[in-house]
């Protein structure tokens, strides 16, 4: 059996792409931008083809969650897939040194509702550690329509919480039981203090699940519509790094937080 370390330094050695100014996938934590030209299109795309889903309340997975509105069956969505290998590309490149495929699309929208629960409280999520997401928002989100929060030092990092993670159905003792964050000032005395995510369409957020980061309600329209991309390395490459065959949406979405190799 592989380790997942070992399994990355695998897809290491077998790529045959190139790469320059590889960054270490342990330097990860966030990294926040905005999408131009075509990708911006393909964001719009996105847009319209869960919005057109939700307001005509089709192909939705989980109707009665509270938090969030979840968009389903999203195949029949080229965009989806063109701007998830954009992201692929540019973490090949730049993280991973490796080939990449897309474990899970989740599109989803924040509504407002008092109950704070799962992903709206401090915590990181315990996922392999060779795993990025990558979330894109929408539509504009301000403070107050559900942005992301997370912890991040004065110099922009975020704060990473190590994995129990080592093989597939092999794990240590969380660090944190339910790997939710009993005492969040315990990081504000180190020099971490919530970071609020806001942007225009198109605004991005790369970063190592394993940070500590939350959602937020939303108490203000048009509440955040976002797409998140799950990645992880691969042994070859592939023409699309979304497929029906491995990559998982809402309604077969099973545990996420790690996979088998």
């Amino acid at each position: 059996m592989h380790t997942y370390k070992e399994y990355y330094q695998k897809c290491r050695n077998k790529y045959d792409g190139s790469y320059s100014n590889l960054k270490s996938l342990d330097e990860l934590t966030i990294e926040i931008g905005n999408l131009h030209n075509e990708q911006l299109d393909d964001v719009k795309s996105i847009h319209n083809f869960a919005l057109d889903k939700i307001n005509k309340k089709i192909d939705l997975f989980d109707v009665n969650h509270e938090n969030i509105i979840k968009v389903d069956n999203i195949s029949d969505c080229n965009n989806i897939s063109r701007l998830g290998n954009y992201f692929g590309d540019y973490l090949e490149k730049n993280y991973y040194g490796c080939h990449t495929i897309i474990e899970a699309v989740l599109i989803y929208q924040s509504l407002p509702n008092k109950v704070e629960r799962s992903s709206w409280v401090w915590h990181y999520d315990d996922n392999v550690n060779e795993q990025i997401k990558v979330m894109v928002y929408l539509n504009n989100v301000t403070g107050k329509s559900g942005a992301m929060d997370v912890l991040m030092d004065s110099s922009g990092n975020g704060c990473k919480i190590k994995t129990s993670k080592i093989a597939y159905k092999k794990s240590t003792e969380k660090v944190y039981v339910g790997s939710r964050i009993p005492d969040i000032d315990n990081f504000k005395k180190k020099g971490y203090l919530p970071k609020r995510i806001t942007g225009e369409s198109g605004t991005y957020c790369i970063f190592d699940p394993n940070c500590i980061h939350k959602a937020t309600t939303p108490t203000e329209e048009p509440y955040r519509l976002c797409v998140v991309y799950n990645f992880r390395p691969y042994l070859t490459g592939v023409n699309n790094r979304m497929s029906k065959s491995f990559t998982k949406t809402w309604s077969n979405l099973g545990n996420i937080k790690e996979y088998s190799i």
